[in-house]
């Protein structure tokens, strides 16, 4: 019932969007100009709606060249894919490349969407096709990285990791997922100086540095040094990153209480417990929260 409900209230959105559109379209340039400004700058239904509108009213615009179109096409996939409408966005990036393949965003973006939905080949595929046509992106290389090891791929996303370094040698995003990588691969005394670097540049502030810290210290027996880092991501990513870690430690059989949020004793008594053993908390977890 909900799924109906909802469906139609969207409907009604779409078509309610859709009218205001055409008085829009016929109110002049000034109209266009600002529905234009959604299609790029807006997220979700509202972005839709408005690159809808741009993209039916493009047969009546003369100065519309196809790279304009392809615009359209990629913002509008964009906002599909913030709603989770996976198979429109796939749908509306096909089109933006058919009008303009040579453009970066259309494969690195849709690589995005492939990585989301699990098809790990696709993705790849783009994410090639994106570092082609600009070798000097390093999103371009963490991305396939990420891809990469989501499919399980460890050692293979190393070397994109280290050319995106070498663009960027201090962006904390990037040192942090080396480390992880290599302390997944069970190389923590490689991963530490990278994590060092992190939080250096980070400074402290991020609570996938730490946490990623927390669990090198962890790998090599400093279990007092884990738990305190693993607070003080707590402390950071609040409430959503201390579910994460209760759900893990559930995972684990270390906690036996429905996840509240909050850090209290027995989540940290069991977090205590997981680093004495190395229990390597979110390792492996991950992947299989983003393979459901």
């Amino acid at each position: 019932m909900w799924k109906f409900l909802i469906t139609a209230v969207l409907l009604a959105v779409v078509t309610a969007g859709a009218i205001l559109a055409g008085q829009q379209m016929q109110a002049g340039p000034q109209a266009t100009q600002m529905t234009e400004m959604s299609c790029s700058y807006r997220s979700g239904l509202a972005q839709v709606e408005a690159c809808t509108t741009l993209i039916e009213g493009s047969a009546d615009r003369e100065d519309l060249d196809d790279e304009t179109l392809a615009t359209y096409y990629l913002n509008r996939a964009n906002g599909h894919a913030s709603i989770r409408d996976y198979d429109s966005a796939l749908a509306d990036y096909d089109e933006a490349i058919r009008y303009y393949p040579d453009e970066f965003l259309n494969y690195y973006n849709r690589a995005r969407v492939f990585r989301l939905i699990g098809d790990y080949d696709a993705a790849l595929e783009d994410h090639a096709r994106a570092i082609a046509q600009d070798e000097e992106e390093p999103a371009a290389y963490t991305q396939r990285a990420q891809t990469l090891y989501l499919a399980k791929r460890y050692e293979e996303s190393l070397p994109d990791l280290e050319t995106a370094l070498e663009m960027e040698p201090h962006n904390a995003a990037t040192l942090n997922s080396m480390a992880w990588t290599l302390v997944t691969l069970k190389r923590a005394e490689d991963a530490l100086p990278y994590a060092e670097r992190a939080l250096e540049n980070d400074n402290e502030e991020a609570s996938g540095s730490l946490d990623t810290y927390a669990h090198i210290l962890a790998e090599l027996g400093r279990s007092d040094e884990a738990v305190d880092y693993f607070e003080k991501a707590a402390r950071v990513g609040g409430n959503g990153y201390v579910r994460q870690i209760q759900n893990a430690l559930i995972h684990h059989g270390l906690l036996d209480a429905v996840p509240t949020g909050v850090f209290d004793l027995a989540t940290r008594e069991a977090v205590q417990a997981c680093a004495q053993s190395n229990c390597r908390l979110l390792i492996g977890i991950d992947v299989e929260m983003a393979e459901q």
